[in-house]
C-alpha cells in the first residue's frame, strides 16, 4: 500500500470514526448506567436535613393586631422564631377594558394597556409581588429551638433488663436527664444535658372546661420523637418538595393569577408528593384561606379590586396545623448491643459518600463528552488536511495534542472509578437493605435502592475500562500503523535510492567501457 501524507489521514480518519462510536457509546453508557440509574438522593438529604434540626421546646401564640408583615420580620419575641408562614403568589399585571367604547377590546387582557387600548378607555391593573402569610386566627405561631441540639447528638438511653422485675429499664449517662416516653416504649426516649429543657414531642388543642376556648397544651412524654417542624397548609400536609405548596386540586383559575397559586405539590420523590411524618395536630380548627387572606396584608382587599374575581371561592378552601418529628430511627440500629450499630451520623456519612458518587459519576459523564469532543475535533482538522486547507504541522500538533489529552482523561476516568469503588461502604448499604431502621417506608426503600445500586457498579465499572482501554488502544494502533506505513515508506525509498544509485554505478560503467577503447581491443 502506497503510504501518502493523504493516506496516512484517511487510515486515521476511518479509525478515528470508530473512535468517536466509542466515545458516544461510552457517554451513552454513564448516562444510563451510572446517572439515570442512580438512586433518589433528595429524600436521603431531606431526612439529612431534617435531622440537622435542632428539637422544639416551646410554642406560643402570640396576638398580632397588624396585618401588615414581609417574609424578613420577626413578629415573635427574642429566642423564638416564626413556626410558618406560607405567601400569597400575587398576580401579573392586566389591561381592564370592560368599560371601554372600542368593540375591538373588551374583558380582561393579561399585559399592560398599550397606546391603542389606553385611547379606547382600558385601564391598567398593576402586577402584585407575593405577600407573606404569617398571621392564623389573629395569631403568630412562635417556636423556640434548642438550637444546640440535633438528631445526631440527642443520647439514646442504655437499655437494661431489671432482674426482680424482669422489665427492661432505660439509664442516661451520669449527668444527663431521660426524657419522652413514660412508658417501655424505649423507641421514643432520649438523654438530655440535665440543665437542658426537654424537647417537645406533640401538641394538641383543648377546650378549656372554664372559659369554653381552645387553648394549646404542649406535651413532652409521647410516643413521638421531638417535634422539628409545624407547618399551616391547605388541604393536606405539606408537599415533600419545600419550594411548593399543597393546595386544594381544581381551584377557579383567573388570567392574572400566578400558575404556583393553583399547581400544588407537583414533583414527587419516591412517588411521594407530601412529606412523610406529618400529622394533622388533634384539636385545631381548620381556618379557611378567606379568612387567613382578610387578616394578612390586605390580601382580599385587592382580590376583590381585581376584575372578574371571585372572592366567595375563598370560604371553600382550608388551611389546617401539622407537626413533624424527628424521622425515626430504630433503637435496635443504633444499640452497641447490636455487632454492627448505626447511628444517624453513619447515616451521615453514607449519605455523604452517596453524594460523592454522584458527582463521581457526572464526572465521568463530562470526561466521556469531552473525549468525544476531542476525537470529533481531531476528524474536522484532518478533513481540512484532506482537502489541503489545514497545514500539515497543524494536523500533527492537533493530533499530538489530543493523545496526550485522551490517555490523561483516561487516567482520570480510571481514578474517578477507583474512588467510586473506595466511597461505596457495601457492608453498611447491605445492612441497612437488610434491617428496617425506621418506620419511615420511602426512607428505608431509599437504602435499598441505594444498596442495589452499589452491587450493580462493579459490571458497569468493567464495561466502562473495556471501552476505556478500547480507546486508547485505536490510539496506539493509529501511531503503530502510521509508524509501519513510514517505516516501509523510508525502507522503500532507501531501496530505490540503492537501486537508482546501482543503475547510475552501471550506465557510468557502461559509458567508460565505451570511452576507452584500448581497453575493448585487448
Amino acid at each position: 500500500m502506497v503510504h501518502t501524507k493523504k493516506a496516512e489521514s484517511k487510515r486515521t480518519f476511518r479509525l478515528l470514526i470508530i473512535q468517536v462510536i466509542l466515545g458516544c457509546a461510552l457517554t451513552l453508557f454513564v448516562a444510563f448506567a451510572y446517572i439515570n440509574s442512580l438512586w433518589s438522593q433528595d429524600y436521603l438529604h431531606n431526612v439529612q436535613k431534617f435531622w440537622e434540626k435542632g428539637p422544639i421546646t416551646d410554642i406560643i401564640l402570640k396576638s398580632q393586631s397588624d396585618s401588615k408583615s414581609n417574609f424578613d420580620t420577626n413578629p415573635c419575641p427574642d429566642d423564638y422564631e416564626l413556626a410558618t408562614q406560607s405567601k400569597f403568589a400575587g398576580y401579573v399585571a392586566g389591561c381592564d377594558c370592560s368599560k371601554s367604547d372600542d368593540g375591538d377590546y373588551e374583558g380582561l387582557i393579561v399585559g399592560s394597556c398599550d397606546s391603542n387600548q389606553t385611547f379606547a378607555g382600558c385601564r391598567d391593573i398593576d402586577s402584585q409581588d407575593p405577600l407573606a402569610i404569617q398571621i392564623f386566627n389573629g395569631k403568630n405561631i412562635c417556636i423556640q429551638r434548642d438550637n444546640d441540639l440535633s438528631f445526631y447528638n440527642l443520647h439514646r438511653p442504655l437499655i437494661s433488663l431489671n432482674a426482680e422485675s424482669q422489665k427492661h429499664e432505660a439509664k442516661c449517662d451520669s449527668g444527663y436527664k431521660l426524657c419522652g416516653s413514660d412508658d417501655q416504649n424505649h423507641e421514643y426516649r432520649l438523654c438530655v444535658l440535665e440543665d437542658k429543657q426537654c424537647p417537645l414531642s406533640n401538641i394538641k388543642f383543648e377546650i378549656d372546661a372554664e372559659s369554653s376556648e381552645s387553648k394549646l397544651v404542649k406535651e413532652d412524654k409521647t410516643t413521638q420523637l421531638p417535634i422539628i417542624s409545624l407547618q399551616m397548609s391547605e388541604y393536606g400536609p405539606p408537599c415533600i418538595v419545600e419550594d411548593e405548596t399543597n393546595v386544594t386540586p381544581d381551584k377557579k383559575e383567573h388570567d392574572l393569577m400566578r400558575p404556583e397559586f393553583y399547581e400544588g405539590c407537583e414533583t414527587a420523590i419516591e412517588n411521594q408528593y407530601t412529606q412523610p411524618g406529618y400529622k394533622k395536630v388533634d384539636g385545631q380548627q381548620q381556618i379557611s384561606e378567606y379568612n387567613i387572606f382578610s387578616e394578612n396584608n390586605d390580601i382580599l382587599d385587592k382580590l376583590k379590586a381585581l376584575l372578574y374575581y371571585d372572592v366567595g371561592q375563598h370560604k371553600n378552601y382550608y388551611y389546617n396545623l401539622y407537626q413533624m418529628s424527628y424521622p425515626h430511627w430504630s433503637y435496635s440500629c443504633h444499640s452497641k448491643d447490636d455487632r454492627f450499630p448505626i447511628t444517624p451520623n453513619d447515616i451521615k456519612i453514607v449519605i455523604a459518600n452517596a453524594k460523592t458518587v454522584r458527582e463521581y459519576a457526572v464526572t465521568l459523564l463530562s470526561i466521556g463528552i469531552i473525549i468525544t469532543i476531542s476525537y470529533l475535533l481531531n476528524m474536522l482538522i484532518l478533513w481540512l488536511n484532506m482537502i489541503q486547507t489545514c497545514r500539515k504541522q497543524n494536523t500533527r500538533n492537533c493530533s499530538l495534542f489530543r493523545y496526550f489529552f485522551t490517555l490523561i482523561a483516561s487516567l482520570m476516568a480510571g481514578g474517578l472509578l477507583y474512588y467510586m469503588i473506595e466511597d461505596s461502604d457495601m457492608r453498611t448499604s447491605d445492612y441497612l437493605s437488610k434491617n428496617d431502621c425506621s418506620n419511615d417506608e420511602i426512607l428505608n426503600n431509599s437504602f435499598k435502592t441505594m444498596h442495589v445500586y452499589f452491587k450493580s457498579l462493579n459490571k458497569k465499572h468493567y464495561v466502562t475500562i473495556i471501552i476505556i482501554l478500547l480507546m486508547i488502544a485505536l490510539d496506539l494502533a493509529i501511531k503503530i500503523i502510521n509508524f509501519y506505513y513510514a517505516y516501509q515508506k523510508k525502507k522503500n525509498l532507501k531501496t530505490q535510492q540503492l537501486q537508482e544509485n546501482l543503475l547510475d554505478k552501471n550506465d557510468e560503467d557502461n559509458e567508460n567501457s565505451k570511452t576507452t577503447p584500448g581497453n575493448n581491443m585487448s
